[in-house]
């Protein structure tokens, strides 16, 4: 499916509680296109098989039955003929379905509100190092993304580029406009970050980054194990079903990649059995190259979850779970990686207040419950 068209939302209230930033649960509306093979099936079928960005209380059928009546999804069809050239879908096309069993028609486009949900990050805020006429150098600390999507068309508003944007505006230092990412670092991983004051310039950049020879990123890394010289590891790199990288995976499907390592220092006591290793990328880098470069190596990240089961500093890494996800386990009772369980509320009850919030809380959203619970400590 293909979100065609979306509504961004206005800036949303950050709530900082225990060490970590919370967004306002806030309404995005979003078009996505049915696609042909599900043309002929009933709206309840679409709706459950495409629509994945939102939680339920009860069963499908109960689910989207509320979310129709409360006229939060509705449908138009025959689009592209009517809108050849593309463009926006004007708002009188749409029209509730008949029903959840009606057929969808062909060439059929969804409008639906949906209740987000962001998941929390660290409360510490980029930090400028360097700013001239074009770009901008930030420290990104660790604990945020420098760029989470929440669902189709929906940036967000908890990572580093809204983040950073947003304090600007706040301050009167974004004069320039908005700033465009040029480079992309790991929600775990902290390091000098590159945005660019418009977003032709940061394509540009990102172009020149990746020319032969002008690659010049180096990471630093924390690893368990012996490192008793270079190491140079070509494994090609394919995305695991759990959403991780993997050199197991189809050789087909997987694309080369090569990491160099150097150590650097070994640490004292009581972690002498940690060797802080230099890695550089001799090829475009890859999703999680380096981690799981290092993983399939034997000398894995040693606070890395996501590649490390021995990791030792608690630490869990969300930046592949899909927004989909129902579990709610996954959702809260879990450490962020700082060590401080996830919807943990001060004694002031100020995250109770937020997420219950009127303006926000939502009864049919299954995460407001879920979200309701875990800061009431239920």
């Amino acid at each position: 499916a293909r979100a065609r068209r979306c509504a961004m939302p206005a800036p949303r209230d950050y709530v900082v509680v225990n060490g970590l930033r919370y967004v306002q649960p806030y309404f995005h509306t979003f078009d996505i296109r049915v696609s042909d093979k599900r043309v002929g099936s009933s709206v309840l079928t679409a709706l459950d098989e495409q629509v994945r960005f939102q939680g339920r209380v009860g069963d499908g059928r109960d689910h989207w039955a509320r979310e129709l009546a409360s006229g939060r999804v509705r449908l138009a069809s025959d689009v592209r003929r009517r809108l050849p050239t593309g463009g926006e879908i004007p708002e009188e096309w749409f029209a509730a379905p008949e029903s959840l069993d009606a057929p969808v028609p062909p060439d059929s486009f969804f409008r639906v509100v949906r209740h987000v949900h962001e998941p929390c990050v660290g409360c510490e805020v980029p930090r400028v190092l360097l700013e001239d006429s074009k770009l901008v150098f930030v420290d990104k600390p660790a604990g945020v993304p420098t760029l989470a999507g929440c669902g189709p068309g929906l940036q967000g508003e908890n990572n580093a580029t809204r983040l950073l944007n947003r304090t600007r505006a706040e301050n009167n230092a974004g004069a320039d406009g908005e700033l465009f990412a040029v480079n992309r670092i790991d929600k775990p991983v902290s390091g000098v970050w590159i945005l660019a004051k418009g977003s032709r310039l940061a394509a540009r950049c990102r172009a020149a980054l990746a020319k032969p020879g002008h690659e010049t990123k180096t990471y630093l890394a924390r690893v368990r194990g012996a490192v008793n010289g270079p190491i140079r590891i070509d494994a090609p790199l394919s995305v695991g079903a759990d959403g991780r990288a993997t050199t197991s995976g189809d050789p087909n499907e997987s694309k080369p990649a090569v990491t160099l390592v150097h150590p650097v220092a070994r640490y004292p006591p009581p972690r002498d059995d940690c060797v802080l290793v230099a890695c550089r990328l001799e090829r475009s880098g890859r999703f999680h190259q380096i981690r799981c470069h290092l993983a399939s190596a034997g000398i894995p990240i040693a606070n890395d979850a996501a590649y490390y089961s021995g990791a030792d500093d608690s630490t869990v890494d969300d930046s592949t779970m899909d927004d989909s996800t129902t579990d709610s386990s996954t959702r809260r009772g879990r450490d962020d990686g700082g060590g401080t369980e996830v919807y943990a509320d001060d004694d002031d009850g100020t995250l109770l207040a937020s997420v219950t919030d009127p303006r926000s809380f939502t009864a049919s959203c299954l995460e407001c419950g879920w979200a309701a619970a875990a800061a009431a400590g239920d």
